[in-house]
């Protein structure tokens, strides 16, 4: 099948495809009254939800959403508050030596 790149309004009415949830097909003699499957080669069209979402399954399906704040570790050199398993940025050290040479200023 080839696609001609005339405006899609001039096709005739037997050519468009149902308007769902209409229970008839579409009088379109407009480009704003076609489906999204008139307008695109193909017919490919994106899925979308038969239904709406209510509050409570929204919630339910965010309730893992929510940020966690970072355990925090104590550096054994410097005493200051790092995360774990990671270089001290203050000091420097890692596990009691020195892995970052930090000037002191």
């Amino acid at each position: 099948m080839s696609w001609s790149l005339s405006p899609l309004w001039d096709r005739p009415e037997r050519d468009l495809v149902p308007v769902p949830g209409s229970g008839r097909r579409s009088k379109a003699s407009s480009p704003s009254t076609l489906t999204l499957a008139d307008r695109s080669p193909g017919g490919l069209t994106m899925p979308l939800p038969k239904r709406r979402h209510s509050n409570a399954r929204t919630r339910k399906r965010r309730s893992h959403h929510a940020l966690t704040i970072p355990g925090l570790a104590e550096c054994s050199n410097c005493h200051e508050q790092k995360l774990p398993h990671r270089v001290c940025s203050s000091c420097g050290y890692y596990g009691g030596r020195e892995i970052v040479k930090r000037e002191e200023v």
